[in-house]
């Protein structure tokens, strides 16, 4: 859980660094405008992300074009940052496109440093790592070749901040250590500050892994966050005050020095405006575990109930700003269309008139019809509400009643199989790998036929998305690593660090487990298991090849002719299939616009690969 809340921190700590950037002078800009930015930023350093969102909106509704493109670059990035921190990432990553376009179009080195940063950290945010990265390096790359010493120092702090939530440790220490030496140098005390942040969080996360912890690390974070609270009280900026105090929060914990974690922890609270969930449902997070440890179990309970009632608050919150945006276009859109409906009033009415006569004759023809087939449509209907009834029962079969003791007999045989292998008794483990080997099958077999029966009944909707495919690839891998350690097979992955897909999540997943599982029933004993996957701009090729019994062209043919179920044999160790695998990929992919193409040799072994769009379009 520590883990977990350091990083949101983190998150946050990356919107104040953007944010920084923004506080560089304005040029030129109307008057308004003008004023409509600062106070924006007095609010945003105030913790006030309400406010602070209402007076950028009006910053850049003032715009026009006679005001200076730095102007609108720097509201927008402060704006994308204040998006960011309400979780409105769809309208941050827009303002940060547009401010690394005009940056772009007006050849502005630093501007454009800001603007990848920006759009690195607004991905950090959606949980884009790899993405994330690779914009904040090219702003670092950009900085260097320019030779930009501020703008270094900037993208230095964002890819330490970055490394520290990845858990790449000395990376991060190493480039906090560079970033706080050149922001002494060009005494930038918010920077300052936030390395402190980093480096005291270094300490840390090592006595994350002690036990008992290590003083000296301690010592060391202490030393670093009280320079950092000392330069923060001097500076009176709320924003880097409360950050501090997040961080003294999760230093008390690890200290288990728990009254003065509560202490602070309140301190938080009295700093963040109501609606400023973010830190909010940090705070009460950490004052569970800090109740849990000083046995108040009264606070505990109170505590997990705030926490519980901000996360809804939050939803209720997006939502709420969502439907203002659309009433908002929704009026100025009914104002366009008055004029013209007031136009076309005039020859509605001339079509109404006739349309009339034909309404009527059709409604008195209605009328007979239902009057005629009302007793044969009520029968139909009784019909049908009992085959619906019927099917219902059948899909609650085998969703609840054979699924759920399915997955509690996996989870008993998972537990079983990991405590026999502590005793030294060859015959009883051989008898949990099978035992593995047949409840996994059982548990493929139920939820390949709840899957089919949801999409034979469009119950399983197409949502495509865009999203990395790589993650989602490296789960069905690790979640059949035992079955395949039972028949003695490897993995062996051909995988980008990253590929962005668009596609419907959920149903890729099962092709995949449906691909990976039958590699893994008819390879033979020893073999690997490739996974592949190549990504370009227009589309992804994945694919999964065994080295197993293979299958004969005549099978694979009928099934491309007649896309039925392939009638399949049973696997190296007996396992038993219906089938409908291979079917419900093939149905699966068809929503995509894609097919499986099926490599194979008998006694050899088979590639099956299929292809998924990488853009929208």
């Amino acid at each position: 859980m520590i883990a977990a809340i350091f990083a949101q921190t983190n998150k946050m700590l990356l919107l104040v660094g953007l944010a920084l950037l923004c506080s560089m002078p304005i040029h030129s800009y109307a008057n308004n405008g003008k004023q409509f930015y600062q106070i924006g930023s007095k609010y945003y350093f105030n913790t006030q992300n309400d406010s602070a969102l209402i007076y950028l909106d009006k910053a850049v509704a003032d715009f026009s074009d006679d005001t200076d493109y730095e102007y609108l670059i720097e509201v927008l990035l402060l704006r994308s940052r204040v998006l960011g921190q309400l979780t409105f990432f769809e309208r941050a990553l827009k303002d940060a496109l547009t401010s690394m376009e005009t940056s772009k179009k007006n050849k502005s080195d630093k501007l454009m440093i800001a603007s990848l940063l920006s759009v690195g950290k607004v991905h950090y945010l959606m949980y884009n790592d790899t993405v994330a990265e690779s914009y904040m390096l090219q702003a670092k790359a950009l900085a260097e070749k320019k030779k930009l010493p501020k703008e270094l120092m900037q993208a230095t702090n964002a890819l330490s901040q970055l490394y520290s939530v990845m858990e790449r440790n000395e990376e991060c220490f190493n480039l906090a250590d560079k970033s706080l030496k050149m922001a002494q140098q060009q005494q930038d005390t918010a920077y300052i500050i936030q390395n402190l942040h980093l480096l005291a969080a270094y300490y840390i996360n090592l006595n994350r892994w002690t036990n008992p912890i290590i003083e000296t690390y301690q010592q060391k974070a202490k030393q670093y966050l009280d320079e950092a609270m000392q330069l923060a009280e001097y500076q009176n900026i709320p924003l880097l005050t409360l950050f501090t105090k997040l961080h003294l929060i999760r230093y008390y914990r690890v200290e288990k020095d728990y009254p003065k974690a509560l202490t602070t922890a309140h301190e938080v609270i009295k700093l963040c405006e109501p609606s400023n969930y973010a830190i909010l449902i940090q705070v009460y997070d950490h004052l569970v575990s800090i109740y849990a440890h000083l046995s108040d179990k009264e606070n505990v309970i109170n505590s997990h109930q705030q926490f519980h009632i901000l996360m809804r608050k939050q939803s209720d919150y997006n939502l709420h700003q969502s439907l203002q945006e659309m009433r908002a276009k929704y009026q100025t859109e009914a104002k366009e269309d008055e004029l013209t409906l007031r136009t076309q009033q005039l020859e509605m009415a001339r079509l109404i008139y006739i349309l009339s006569f034909v309404i009527l004759f059709l409604l008195i023809t209605v009328i007979i019809y239902l009057a005629v087939s009302r007793k044969k449509r009520k029968e139909q209907a009784e019909i049908l509400k009992k085959l619906n009834d019927t099917k219902d029962r059948l899909f609650s079969i085998i969703s609840h009643d054979l699924k759920a003791p399915a997955f509690a007999q996996k989870l008993a045989i998972n537990g079983l199989a990991r405590q026999v292998k502590f005793f030294d008794n060859k015959e009883i483990e051989a008898t949990c790998n099978i035992l593995q080997d047949n409840i996994n099958e059982q548990v493929a077999l139920i939820e390949n036929m709840t899957n089919w029966a949801s999409f034979q009944t469009d119950k399983i909707k197409f949502t495509p998305q865009l999203f990395d495919v790589i993650p989602l690839i490296l789960n069905e891998i690790k979640l059949h690593n035992i079955a395949a350690k039972n028949k003695s097979l490897k993995f062996c992955d051909e995988l980008p660090l990253s590929c962005i897909v668009f596609a419907d999540k959920q149903m890729i997943g099962i092709v995949l487990r449906n691909l990976i599982n039958n590699a893994i029933k008819f390879s033979n004993t020893g073999k690997e298991i490739t996974v592949f996957c190549q990504c370009d701009r227009h589309q992804a090729i994945i694919s999964v090849s065994d080295k197993g019994i293979g299958m004969c062209k005549q099978r694979i043919n009928e099934f491309y002719t007649t896309g039925q179920k392939i009638e399949t044999e049973t696997g190296t160790h007996g396992e038993k299939g219906t089938g409908l695998g291979l079917a419900l990929c093939k149905d699966l992919l068809d929503k995509h616009k894609s097919r499986l193409i099926i490599h194979s040799e008998e006694c050899i072994g088979t590639t099956i690969c299929f292809y998924l769009k990488t853009t929208q379009n």
